[in-house]
């Protein structure tokens, strides 16, 4: 199981980066003009799952809001909320809708151009993704991932 990370940019457009650049924006390493695309605001990530043949196994989304083109504390405590919010229920809690609000309408088509694959394929869609859950469950990146690969079998 791999990882393809996805911004989408101020004219909203998904664009493809480097997972180092990525993970480094969301551990606070760097700031987001290390991933060479001009964002505004916020981030909006996407991280998708792919299995070996290169097909989505699952989704997830993220908004952060950016200050100066780093992610603040109090933004990474929002996203991390989100995640947790609603007591199990999905979209009970503002902050969880908030997470899928602002997408652009064609993302299936355009990640589906992307990852040349069938955008029916987007069906097992989170919040958050790999890297939230690893700083959520105090583990490594690594540690999530082999989660995931042995949750999808």
């Amino acid at each position: 199981m791999n990882l393809r990370y996805f911004v989408v940019d101020v004219d909203g457009q998904f664009r493809r980066v480097p997972t180092a650049a990525a993970e480094a924006v969301w551990a606070g390493e760097a700031d987001a003009g290390e991933l060479d695309v001009i964002l505004g605001s916020e981030l909006k990530l996407v991280s998708a799952l792919i299995d070996e043949s290169l097909n989505p196994v699952m989704t997830f989304f993220l908004r952060v809001d950016l200050d100066r083109g780093a992610i603040t504390e109090e933004s990474r405590l929002a996203a991390l909320e989100a995640i947790t919010a609603g007591q199990g229920r999905r979209l009970a809690d503002q902050r969880q809708r908030r997470q899928f609000e602002g997408w652009p309408d064609d993302w299936r088509r355009q990640l589906a151009v992307a990852l040349d694959t069938p955008a029916a394929s987007f069906t097992k869609l989170g919040l958050g993704g790999p890297l939230v859950l690893s700083d959520l469950w105090g583990v490594s990146l690594d540690t999530v991932m082999a989660y995931f690969e042995k949750a999808v079998g």
